[in-house]
């Protein structure tokens, strides 16, 4: 009787503490890391009246990267969902701005983001772009493919595709984050240096 009371005691006191570190684990807060490609700098990007302008029209997402979270691809071809590393907003409107902002401190042309401004301005060129991967690799690398398009007066021009990777200096979304932002400041160069070509030659 004793030995059952005391056993049943132990279950009491067992139970109780394990309840109580189970609601001390769901008071913890989850902490969700919030990032962003086209980041406030004390860095200009300087609009010049007198250069031709640009617009960003779309960015085109595949849609496995239309979600809010990060995105990172396994060695076996599966896709890592991320559960507390996001992106603080739509990823197509992160890219088209950070686009502008590169191709405008580049001095060659002024750029903006938007189809509204394309609408109304007769001699702006017109950038559609389309990804088709924007993630790290489990291999250690980051990744950004796809290809771009330019509509000027109603010509379209031939799509011009892009490649870039970039390997991880550390480990973790932070630094799979500022990479990302080399490649497109890549693209942003690459597209403002086809432009300026296509005018030399029109």
């Amino acid at each position: 009787m004793i030995r059952q009371l005391l056993c049943s005691t132990s279950q009491v006191i067992l139970l109780a503490a394990l309840t109580l570190v189970l609601v001390g684990c769901s008071s913890q807060p989850v902490v969700i890391n919030y990032y962003m490609l086209n980041l406030a700098t004390s860095e200009v990007a300087r609009s010049t009246s007198d250069l031709p302008q640009v617009s960003i029209e779309r960015v085109h997402l595949p849609e496995h990267l239309e979600q809010r979270s990060l995105v990172m691809q396994q060695s076996n071809g599966t896709l890592s969902i991320a559960t507390k590393h996001v992106w603080a907003q739509p990823l197509d409107v992160d890219i088209a701005g950070l686009l502008a902002t590169e191709i405008t401190k580049l001095q060659s042309f002024d750029a903006y983001t938007g189809a509204a401004m394309s609408r109304h301005e007769d001699n702006t060129a017109v950038i559609s772009v389309y990804v088709e991967h924007f993630m790290p690799l489990a291999t250690g690398d980051v990744t950004f493919t796809g290809y771009w398009l330019e509509r000027h007066n109603a010509h379209l021009q031939a799509p011009q595709r892009f490649t870039y990777q970039a390997s991880l200096s550390a480990d973790g979304y932070a630094a799979s984050v500022a990479q990302m932002r080399l490649l497109i400041r890549l693209l942003a160069a690459d597209i403002s240096a086809t432009m300026q070509r296509q005018q030399t030659v029109n």
